[in-house]
């Protein structure tokens, strides 16, 4: 993604997850790495409840996933997690204050 072009790399997001939704619709764990993609996104630009509602999707695939699989979006989701909520409670100041 290009610096300043988050319009450009959300729609690029949204498409991808609409498109492996309907690919990987038996799989969804398949998802995750487009979920936190556009997670990180929101995160980058500020948009906090944007970023958690994605995070909350992928959060809500892992609770059915078996132990230990896809460990590393797993990690990674749960790691956007604590980062929310760090700065949901102002202990980690959003990167793009709105």
């Amino acid at each position: 993604m290009a610096w300043g072009r988050y319009g450009e790399a959300e729609a690029a997001y949204l498409r991808r997850i609409t498109v492996a939704e309907k690919i990987y619709a038996k799989k969804p764990a398949e998802v995750l790495p487009s979920l936190i993609d556009i997670a990180w996104l929101y995160l980058k630009q500020g948009r906090v409840t944007d970023a958690e509602n994605y995070n909350r999707r992928a959060l809500a695939i892992i609770a059915k996933l078996e132990p230990g699989e896809h460990s590393e979006p797993v990690a990674e989701t749960e790691g956007q997690r604590k980062l929310i909520e760090g700065i949901r409670n102002n202990k980690i100041e959003s990167p793009n204050p709105k």
